[in-house]
């Protein structure tokens, strides 16, 4: 009982911190300060990612020396920014090194396999939480336009199409992650539109999330097979919202992109843009057909408690569109 106390405690002192460090870089305008925050927030997430087995042990020391690396990297670029070389790639170097913190493209490779042996609920805090404080210091560095536009099509379009070669729903979810960071960056021309984008997402992907972690599901062939039909419709609703389907929260966010885009954008880049989210569409609509065609309607009518649920999830997905 004493042991069990004591983990919670420091579960809660882990998430206390993570807290705090995201308060403190979006509240702070000094470079060293920022780069704290990111090191109290790496040290705070490691605890938490600790399963009690080999795997999550090997997952924690991996995403311990990336994030090492690449925080040591960008202090180096922070003090060394005088100097020829770096002053002229320094914009680059540091998104280049902010991107690998947050497992994005092009340097990704090292986070979907990290991500396939983490808990639900650390997913969901690696998909979202922990991006806070990049974002906010890609927000802050004045980076040069084409090559931010380079960089948001290379996540977007990389996160849309991986996900057709996995069957893992912890890496599709990375990868649509991948994805949607792409369009938090279109965002970041509107002051303050990337953090709505962010809490919109956070409250779309929780759900899902937490239904993932309730039934214990891992791949998508398990959906189909699952005799459980609040699962079957929560899934397919949540993966309608994640593909941008109208009236979900998922539709409202790329609506509101598509609103800023006009214009920024040259007409090359918006048909690349469109392209990548008819993709991103397609995926999840061919994933949710044979989830349909095991649906068992007459269970679903016969509990009200299931209705009263998932009436509550069509609402937190549908409430951009009530507001």
């Amino acid at each position: 009982m004493i042991l069990n106390m004591k983990m919670t405690l420091n579960k809660l002192l882990s998430y206390f911190l993570i807290l705090l460090s995201i308060i403190i870089c979006m509240s702070s305008e000094n470079w060293f300060t920022i780069w704290l925050s990111m090191e109290l927030n790496l040290i705070s997430i490691i605890p938490l990612m600790y399963n009690y087995n080999y795997e999550s042990s090997i997952c924690m020391i991996k995403y311990f020396l990336i994030q090492s690396i690449t925080s040591n990297s960008l202090l180096m670029c922070f003090i060394y920014n005088t100097t020829p070389f770096i002053a002229k790639m320094y914009s680059v170097l540091i998104l280049i090194l902010l991107l690998t913190k947050m497992g994005l493209a092009p340097l990704y490779m090292w986070f979907p396999p990290i991500m396939e042996y983490l808990s639900w609920m650390i997913i969901f805090m690696m998909l979202t939480i922990q991006k806070f404080i990049p974002l906010q210091l890609i927000y802050t560095i004045n980076i040069d336009s084409k090559t931010f536009t380079f960089f948001t099509l290379i996540n977007i379009w990389t996160g849309s199409i991986m996900m057709f070669f996995y069957t893992s729903l912890r890496k599709i979810l990375t990868f649509s992650s991948m994805s949607h960071a792409g369009w938090v960056f279109i965002n970041m021309n509107m002051e303050g539109y990337w953090l709505t984008y962010m809490m919109i997402y956070m409250a779309m992907l929780l759900p899902g999330i937490y239904y993932f972690n309730m039934f214990g599901t891992s791949v998508i062939s398990q959906l189909p097979m699952t005799k459980n039909t609040m699962l079957k419709i929560n899934t397919l609703i949540f993966f309608l919202s994640n593909s941008g389907f109208p009236p979900f929260a998922g539709f409202y966010l790329k609506w509101m992109t598509f609103s800023l885009c006009f214009s920024f954008y040259n007409n090359i880049i918006m048909f690349l843009l469109i392209s990548s989210a008819l993709i991103n569409c397609y995926f999840y609509l061919r994933t949710c057909y044979p989830i349909i065609c095991s649906l068992d309607l007459k269970k679903l009518y016969n509990s009200y408690s299931s209705s009263m649920l998932i009436l509550s999830y069509l609402l937190i997905n549908a409430w951009p569109f009530l507001l």
